[in-house]
């Protein structure tokens, strides 16, 4: 229990760092905050083209898109919570990976904790919601399994980012990848259409290999009543959530071993 405790207070404060960095400069503030709403009208503005233009997907219609819209926001906040990933490579290449070691929490953890963007997660999450009470009181759609689908989204959403992660930690051997893991997860930006209109087997290879499916389209059908037996894939978005966990401790650990505190 009392570690529980310790651990919430930890993540308190680097919320509230998090929080401080941001209305230290109310102008970067505010176009942090202008940067996110015109990521998310982006987005729906390119269905609405679509709609507009009487281009529809297979199976979807534009109702059923909107939620899919708001699934994909909000996978982007969970997403936000491991964003550290992404500077793994320069704070090991410079050598201020360090300073991560000498704190009395795992390294990763408090890496993840110092970069955590809590102004973008809020806003994203505030977004999602505000889309989802659009469907709710503005379309005809009926959703079900809401808590179902959200917890899906959130186990698929982390196992990706994990994987991230994992090759993210390549850099302890090979210094330099950021093309290189650019290039391996370029394809990150498929979650922002329904995996639907793929055939079935790169369907399959995003949904069993690489849990893109997970992010947002299987969540959709889930919260919509398209599938079946809905249990069953939250189930397997838990799997490979672990899966995916227990990979990246296992790298994580021969990863610590292999650095140096060189900075090279």
């Amino acid at each position: 229990m009392n570690t529980i405790v310790r651990e919430l207070r930890i993540i308190k404060s680097y919320i509230r760092l998090s929080y401080k960095n941001y209305i230290q400069f109310p102008l970067d503030f505010l176009m942090n905050f202008v940067m996110v709403l015109f990521d998310v009208i982006g987005v729906v503005l390119f269905w609405w083209s679509l709609a507009e233009l009487n281009i529809s997907l297979v199976g979807w219609t534009n109702e059923e898109l909107l939620v899919f819209v708001g699934f994909s926001v909000f996978s982007e906040a969970v997403s936000k919570i491991l964003f550290g990933f992404r500077d793994l490579e320069y704070f090991i290449l410079d050598g201020s990976f360090d300073k991560f070691l000498i704190r009395p929490i795992n390294p990763i953890k408090t890496m993840l904790l110092e970069k955590l963007n809590i102004f973008a997660i809020v806003c994203k999450t505030i977004l999602a919601i505000g889309i989802f009470l659009v469907v709710g009181f503005f379309t005809s759609l009926k959703l079900q399994n809401e808590w179902m689908a959200v917890l899906t989204l959130i186990a698929g959403t982390l196992a990706y980012e994990l994987l991230y992660g994992t090759f993210s930690l390549l850099a302890f051997w090979f210094g330099k990848i950021y093309y290189a893991r650019n290039l391996v997860f370029s394809f990150r930006s498929i979650r922002k259409y329904p995996l639907d209109i793929f055939s079935a087997p790169i369907k399959n290879i995003f949904t069993f290999i690489i849990p893109l499916a997970f992010i947002a389209t299987i969540p959709t059908n889930i919260i919509l009543g398209r599938l079946q037996y809905p249990t069953i894939y939250f189930i397997l978005s838990v799997v490979l959530f672990l899966i995916a966990y227990t990979l990246f401790n296992y790298v994580l650990k021969r990863a610590l071993a292999k650095y140096e505190s060189t900075g090279s």
